[in-house]
């Protein structure tokens, strides 16, 4: 472990702003000269006060030197690093220090897509001095850490749950809360300018996400229950009732307002539920057709 290494400072840029205080844990030489490396060539307002390769000497390292920024690899030695924040939330070591979690495995690809639109960092190895750097530079733009305790408890809960990434979207909100939102209860999505509106079932009021709704349907290219209609609306498949090509008009289940498509989203919709072979089985497969495309 290094610690407060004068060569390891970097000056700050014209003089303004603090120092970022930072700590890095990686157990892997190569990644950590790496890391050292970009944020040299990059020099932002950084001083790095220290490095670690494990959980306790790391956990250690933070406690004494109080950095702002931890830069961290989730799998180090002696676990992982939501074992090393748990450590820091029970000694009361998280609520000024903002976190880059840094990650080679990508199973955790997931979580990337749904943080990322969130408040919390990640980078997915091998990235580049440019990711880094416009990571750091976010945090360096804040005036507060970049997570709070919530929003930190709701990443451990999912890296700790990695089934869960497939059922579960990490939504920002106005004001940066994070909610975590169950996918099989997202009847659909609907942009509002900058922000999405997510219509959830059984809940009376829309949540308001601080992002545009084209992030939402990247994050959920790869789900097949939920489709775009147009460029102002996604919707949940599950919650279909019926579509009315002639009027280009979506029913959904429940006492929801009736949607509309536009002509290529219409034209998609019924290639897609035409197309369809794991349909349900009713005495007439044309009937069901004709029913679900509203021509009952």
């Amino acid at each position: 472990m290094h610690d407060n290494n004068s060569n390891l400072k970097y000056p700050e840029e014209s003089g303004k702003g603090k120092m970022l205080r930072t700590v890095i844990i990686e157990d892997n030489t190569a990644e950590l000269e790496n890391v050292l490396s970009f944020l040299a060539q990059m020099s932002p307002k950084i001083e790095v006060v220290g490095t670690a390769g494990e959980i306790n000497s790391g956990f250690e390292l933070i406690c004494r030197t109080q950095p702002d920024l931890l830069i961290t690899d989730i799998q180090i030695t002696g676990g992982r690093c939501y074992d090393l924040l748990k450590m820091l939330k029970d000694a009361d070591q998280l609520n000024e220090l903002s976190i880059i979690f840094m990650t080679g495995f990508h199973d955790f690809q997931n979580a990337t897509e749904a943080f990322k639109y969130a408040a919390v960092d990640f980078l997915v190895k091998p990235f580049s001095a440019q990711d880094l750097q416009k990571a750091v530079r976010k945090v360096v733009k804040q005036h507060e850490p970049l997570q709070n305790i919530q929003q930190l408890e709701l990443l451990l809960d999912l890296l700790c749950n990695p089934t869960q990434l497939d059922r579960r979207l990490a939504v920002s909100l106005i004001g940066g809360t994070l909610q975590m939102v169950e996918l099989n209860e997202v009847i659909f999505l609907e942009a509002k300018g900058s922000m999405t509106n997510f219509y959830l079932k059984d809940s009376p009021r829309s949540i308001v996400a601080n992002k545009n709704l084209g992030l939402y349907v990247e994050t959920l290219q790869n789900d097949p229950r939920f489709f775009s209609i147009s460029n102002n609306l996604l919707i949940n498949l599950d919650y279909l009732h019926s579509y009315d090509h002639s009027e280009q008009l979506v029913r959904l289940k429940g006492h929801l307002p009736t949607l509309y498509t536009s002509r290529q989203g219409g034209q998609r919709l019924r290639q897609h539920l035409t197309s369809q072979h794991s349909l349900p089985k009713t005495n007439s497969l044309k009937a069901f057709f004709r029913k679900l495309l509203g021509r009952e």
